[in-house]
């Protein structure tokens, strides 16, 4: 039998959430930075448990796009990508646009982000994509 009343402290990445002391804890209006490990202490008379992380990850709400390329004098590539920030990204490379290879990850990603493919001066023809994982 499990001893009443039980108090709630819900945690985010570790640090307790404030004022989050009920059974249940709802998050609103979700932002890249509310993604991380959420868990709870439970405490009752007896003492306390913690529960396991659960990982709470998100997408963007848009698909990330390329607002500029450019070819350099010096034959590199010059990309823009237009992303919503906080997000992670990959930019791959393909010069049949069918077996890609990552060129470059993209941690937290500003809202614009530029990235110079110093590779793609011997490659010839070459196809770009952006995603989020």
């Amino acid at each position: 039998m499990i001893a009443t009343p039980l108090g709630y402290q819900w945690r985010f990445n570790g640090a307790s959430v404030s004022g989050a002391t009920s059974s249940a804890y709802t998050r609103a209006n979700l932002q890249a930075g509310d993604a991380g490990s959420y868990s709870v202490v439970v405490t009752n008379a007896g003492g306390g448990m913690t529960s396991s992380n659960a990982l709470l990850t998100g997408l963007p709400s848009q698909s990330p796009r390329f607002d500029m390329i450019a070819l350099l004098p010096d034959g590199r590539v010059k990309l823009l990508l237009a992303a919503e920030s906080g997000f992670n990204y990959t930019i791959q490379a393909s010069s049949n646009r069918v077996n890609g290879f990552i060129v470059t990850n993209v941690a937290s990603a500003p809202s614009l982000f530029e990235f110079v493919d110093a590779n793609a001066t011997n490659s010839g023809r070459r196809f770009y994509r952006a995603s989020s994982p």
